[in-house]
Formats: C-alpha cells, sequence, structure tokens
C-alpha cells in the first residue's frame, strides 16, 4: 500500500507541470479572434440574495439566538464595559474579552466608541482627543508669559468617577480625604501641568500638541493616552553654561480635590 501511495504521489507532481502548460495555451487560444462568429443567447441571472450581517444583539438570549442562526459569534453589547466584551458563540458558549485597561467609552449618547485620542480643536478653542477615558483638556491658545506666582496652565486632567470610588472602597487612612463626586456623577477632582514662561498656540500632530519655545531652546510637548497624559521637554540645542545641578526644568503641578505630596522616591 505505501508504494502505491508514493507512486500516486509522484505521478500526481509529475502531471502538474501538463495541467499548467495547457492552462497558458487555453490563456493564449482566448486571445486569438474565432474565424466566424457564431450567434449565441446570454442569461442573465440575478444576484443571489446575501444574509444581513449582524454583530451585536442586546442581550444573552438574542445573542446566542443570532449566533446559531448565523454560524458566526455576535456581540452581547449590554456586557460591554470600557474594558470588557461579552461575546455569542454558534457552539452555545461564551467568550469573554477582558483588557487590562480601557479600549471603550460611551458618548453622549450612551453608544459605546472606541477610544481615539487624536487631537482636535473644540468650538471653545481649546483642544481635546477625540474619545478617552478621562477627560483631558490642553491649552489651545496663545498666552503671555504670568506675571508673580501665576502660570499658564496647559494640561489639565480630570479624575473619574470611577477612580474616585476605588480610593474611597481601599482607603485605609481616615486622615486622607477622598473627594466627594457631584450629583451629576462627574469628577470634582482635577491635575493641572502648567509653565512659568510664555505660552505659544500649540502645533497637533495625531496625539501630540507641541508648545515650541516654551523657554529658550525648549519644546514642550503633551502626548495625550486613554487615562491621562505624558508631558516631554525637548531640548533644541545643548546648553553652553551648563549649572552643576544639570538643567532644570519648571513644570507646576496644581490640583483640585485632591493634596500633593513628595513621596519617599
Amino acid at each position: 500500500m505505501r508504494s502505491q501511495i508514493l507512486r500516486s504521489a509522484v505521478r500526481a507532481r509529475r502531471a502538474a507541470p501538463v495541467a499548467v502548460a495547457v492552462s497558458a495555451a487555453l490563456a493564449i487560444g482566448l486571445l486569438t479572434p474565432p474565424a466566424a462568429a457564431t450567434p449565441t443567447a446570454s442569461v442573465v441571472s440575478a444576484p443571489a440574495a446575501t444574509a444581513a450581517t449582524v454583530t451585536e444583539r442586546p442581550d444573552y438570549v438574542t445573542a446566542q439566538m443570532a449566533a446559531q442562526e448565523l454560524g458566526s459569534r455576535v456581540e452581547v453589547v449590554d456586557e460591554r464595559s470600557e474594558s470588557r466584551r461579552v461575546w455569542a458563540n454558534p457552539d452555545g458558549t461564551f467568550t469573554a474579552e477582558v483588557f487590562a485597561g480601557p479600549n471603550w467609552v460611551q458618548d453622549e449618547s450612551g453608544e459605546w466608541r472606541e477610544i481615539d485620542t487624536t487631537l482636535r480643536r473644540d468650538t471653545a478653542g481649546d483642544v481635546v482627543p477625540r474619545a478617552a477615558a478621562v477627560d483631558v483638556t490642553l491649552a489651545g491658545d496663545a498666552a503671555a508669559t504670568p506675571t508673580g506666582d501665576a502660570v499658564n496652565e496647559v494640561a489639565q486632567v480630570a479624575i473619574p468617577k470611577s477612580s474616585l470610588d476605588e480610593l474611597a472602597d481601599a482607603q485605609v487612612d481616615p486622615a486622607v480625604q477622598v473627594p466627594a463626586t457631584t450629583d451629576a456623577g462627574t469628577s470634582a477632582a482635577t491635575v493641572a501641568i502648567g509653565t512659568e514662561g510664555a505660552l505659544p498656540a500649540p502645533t497637533l500632530a495625531g496625539n501630540e500638541a507641541t508648545y515650541a519655545d516654551v523657554a529658550p531652546d525648549q519644546d514642550l510637548r503633551i502626548r495625550v493616552l486613554p487615562t491621562g497624559v505624558q508631558t516631554f521637554v525637548d531640548i533644541k540645542a545643548r546648553p553652553t553654561d551648563l549649572a552643576p545641578e544639570g538643567l532644570q526644568v519648571a513644570l507646576p503641578l496644581s490640583a483640585k480635590g485632591l493634596t500633593i505630596a513628595e513621596t519617599a522616591d
């Protein structure tokens, strides 16, 4: 039996080039016009109807019924959260996709949207992400150098109610007070980053806003993330007169509803 199988395989491999050669000959022949045209009747067939694609249903029961009928998985929309999705499978099981951080956010109408931190200017002139898990606002207009102890605020991040609730649930030190939330469920705490120099209008690129020359040969760059911001200072030229303690960069930090404290490290 083994020798027969091997011989069949060898014959199959030898036959393959012949099939290719025949196909090539047919393709070339189709390019040659026929000697005489023969009238033929053309038949037009109606396109086959395609079943509507269903990707989501509101609850477990309807999602499972749709998955079994269509033979493809269907999302249970009522179970979606910022970091979790549940799918009904055709075989009657369910699959949960859980992420370490938020992947979706609900808009004002209650619809779920994928997080998109691409920056845009809103109607007030501020710079905001298209869709993020926290409220982030960046300065959009130029501002002169502040006087006295004042600073120009560059970025503000609102602490979401869910994070404040987690802090309250995990509170172990009664001396530390967690800020309350409003009746509307919005945050009562914010953290802001400022600059002591003049603030130009930013240049936007993706999820980054660059404020050029906030200090001599220094650009301030703010990168917006799904749950906050990262701050970078781009040094554009090597300092000619560097102090012994190194280059000092001042980015004042302020908070509302929270107390800022320096840790041991």
